[in-house]
């Protein structure tokens, strides 16, 4: 019996995950003097502001990333009160009970925040799709002059956290078919 308990459970976590994954089109290094945008749904890039764009950040010209503005929000260090940004561990999961702030800025050479030359940080963040909250994460590289946009990703189901800088899942039906027979072939030796 426990042995399906655990069948359903994995399969339940599985039917869940519905991450999407980006590498930037178009540019994706960015001279600290200038300004580029993206949409985190659609992958679309501009050299203005992408208007209505739910999850839509930038590099600024002023040398840091931004998430900010209508509901996006960046995680950021509890302590810090400040809107530097926190960077997140490759595979920490980007969730609900991190600390946000709508100011959502990460602070870097330029202005004094997070990264230094040679850091490649990852930073979670959340916005909302048709009113609910869904949860990303951005990968950015600071280089002595520019910044680069590595990859982003984020969770289609809403309220659902999601792994930090982690670009593939496994396909839900791949890794619950490979769990149950796993599975199933422990109960049938037990027998």
């Amino acid at each position: 019996m426990k042995y399906i308990i655990a069948i359903l459970a994995l399969t339940a976590l599985a039917a869940n995950a519905a991450v999407v994954v980006f590498t930037p089109s178009g540019g994706n290094t960015v001279s600290q003097s200038t300004s580029l945008y993206w949409n985190m749904l659609s992958n679309e890039v501009s050299t203005s502001p992408i208007s209505g764009a739910p999850g839509g950040f930038n590099l600024s010209d002023h040398g840091d990333f931004h998430f900010d503005g209508g509901t996006n929000q960046i995680a950021t260090t509890p302590a810090s009160g400040d809107q530097a940004g926190e960077t997140i561990p490759l595979s920490g999961v980007v969730y609900a009970s991190r600390s946000w702030t709508s100011f959502g800025f990460a602070g870097t050479n330029d202005f004094g925040g997070t990264m230094v030359t040679g850091d490649t940080a990852i930073f979670g963040v959340r916005f909302d799709i048709a009113g609910e909250t869904h949860y990303g994460w951005v990968s950015i590289t600071e280089g002595p002059t520019e910044q680069t946009i590595n990859s982003w990703g984020y969770e289609t189901t809403p309220n659902t956290g999601i792994a930090a800088g982690v670009m593939a899942v496994p396909e839900p039906t791949s890794a619950v078919m490979l769990g149950a027979s796993g599975l199933l072939a422990l109960v049938r030796r037990r027998k």
